[in-house]
């Protein structure tokens, strides 16, 4: 490909336009459904307490929800504490991202972390961009 821009300009164009269509698309799914991380499970008043943190935004720290299952955790999907889950916004239901989502020690900088898969046991560590393999 050429170096001058002109020379790219459509197809950059079209593949913007086409990353939009596809944006908008999600958006009613990205709106019902958000990232979590169960950290504390508890038995308490005939109900399951669940405790974690809300994956939003790009900082490191996540703020906290707090839900009470009507359901034992098993059967709405969450089967470890400190995974990566999809959850709907009524805490109905909870997809297990992994392995192609993970919260872990980076092993590059030694600090807790949210790794997104990036190739075969490879992760990228989305806050200061780390590669890492495990």
């Amino acid at each position: 490909m050429a170096a001058s821009e002109e020379s790219y300009r459509v197809d950059a164009e079209h593949l913007e336009y086409i990353l939009s269509e596809i944006e908008l698309e999600l958006v009613p799914f990205f709106r019902a459904h958000r990232l979590v991380i169960p950290r504390d499970i508890r038995l308490k008043d005939d109900a399951y307490s669940v405790e974690g943190e809300n994956l939003i935004g790009s900082h490191a720290l996540h703020p906290r929800f707090h839900v009470d299952l009507q359901h034992d955790p098993l059967s709405v999907g969450i089967t470890s504490e400190n995974e990566v889950y999809l959850a709907d916004n009524r805490f109905g239901t909870f997809k297990s991202m992994s392995p192609f989502i993970r919260s872990a020690t980076c092993p590059e900088c030694r600090h807790p972390r949210i790794l997104i898969v990036d190739g075969a046991n490879q992760y990228i560590d989305l806050y200061v961009g780390h590669r890492v393999e495990f």
